[in-house]
């Protein structure tokens, strides 16, 4: 109800978590200037009304996950100047204007997870945001280079397109995966020095390319697992000297490439290579490579009880599916043909702004 803390001039904390809350009246918080925790997760809110937190200029957390809230307003949370970290997940979330937030310079971290958003909105100031599991097919940002993002987490999206991120330079851990991705240039990385953790697993990733003029030297896991390459060529992993694992598991592939490992991945513990569609010849020359390399080629999930198979992963003879490998990948090519090319202009543009910025500077 309205003013029903009223009189609390000195609470700081207010746990209503874990209730059966449905409703709230626009200043049932007023009086509360002191606030600096709200919990209120775990109910049935269904709306939250526009003013409702317009008095809680202290306010640091604030937690609404697992509730049914369908709407954020235009200025829900304009006023909560020193908030810190807000959760709205695991709700039915479709509308949210996240531009509110650009004043926001506090605000840290944010989980949007688990609703029905077609877009996620970046500020300047946050370091952590999770917005898995909605319906994201854009990507935007606020205005200008620098940001603090150090941590995003966009899985279980719709998202086609990820060149834009090539200015979230603080970034540690990038996790894309289950979405649409065809085609992707790992240019978009090269300014990104801080990071380790690149997930592209379960898109629809067949092209791959490197344009990283430098090595980047921090990068230490890249999962490309449940994607659609048929070949790969590790040389394109180059640039990151201290990869210590590679997923490549549940691929169409036929074969790899893979010279100078010791030299090039010196820190290389693993090549995942279950579950793709081996030749057997190329698959035998690849595990022995690896093995002397001392590089694990396999999760455990090794079960292939066919009669082609080396050391119980399936591979076959490439005179056996070749043809249908080529069918399948000119349907790809013309299904694809117009983002790809799409995606290759704007990577050109990219290319030569990175190329421009790693150019040595006279003296």
């Amino acid at each position: 109800n309205n003013f029903v803390f009223n009189g609390a001039l000195q609470l700081e904390i207010l746990s209503l978590y874990n209730n059966t809350i449905k409703y709230l009246e626009e200043h049932a918080f007023d009086g509360l200037g002191r606030l600096r925790q709200l919990y209120m997760d775990d109910n049935m809110i269904e709306k939250l009304p526009e003013s409702l937190f317009s008095g809680l200029e202290e306010l640091q957390i604030l937690e609404l996950q697992n509730n049914k809230i369908k709407e954020i307003t235009d200025d829900q949370f304009i006023l909560c100047s020193m908030l810190r970290e807000l959760n709205l997940s695991t709700n039915m979330i479709n509308t949210f204007n996240m531009t509110q937030l650009v004043g926001l310079n506090k605000l840290e971290i944010m989980d949007i997870g688990k609703n029905y958003l077609d877009e996620v909105f970046v500020t300047k100031y946050l370091r952590t945001l999770n917005a898995q599991e909605n319906q994201v097919s854009r990507i935007l940002m606020d205005q200008g280079d620098f940001f603090q993002l150090t941590h995003l987490n966009l899985s279980r999206n719709n998202i086609a397109n990820i060149n834009n991120i090539f200015k979230f330079r603080n970034l540690i851990e990038l996790d894309v995966s289950y979405n649409e991705l065809i085609t992707i240039d790992f240019v978009i990385f090269a300014f990104m020095k801080n990071l380790k953790v690149i997930k592209l697993n379960n898109n629809h990733l067949w092209i791959i390319d490197n344009g990283i003029p430098a090595p980047a030297k921090s990068l230490r896991t890249l999962n490309l697992a449940q994607n659609k390459f048929l070949f790969i060529d590790l040389a394109v992993f180059d640039t990151f000297p201290a990869l210590e694992n590679i997923y490549l598991h549940g691929n169409e592939l036929i074969d790899m490439r893979i010279e100078d490992v010791e030299q090039n991945f010196p820190y290389l513990a693993l090549v995942s290579t279950d579950n793709n569609d081996w030749d057997c010849i190329n698959l035998m020359n690849i595990v022995t490579t690896l093995e002397r390399a001392y590089v694990k080629w396999s999760t455990g999930n090794r079960n292939c009880t066919k009669p082609e198979q080396h050391k119980f992963i399936c591979c076959t003879s490439t005179e056996h599916h070749l043809r249908e490998k080529i069918v399948r990948l000119t349907k790809e090519i013309y299904k694809s043909r117009k983002m790809i090319k799409q995606l290759i202009m704007e990577n050109a543009e990219l290319r030569t702004e990175v190329e421009t910025q790693f150019l040595p500077t006279a003296d």
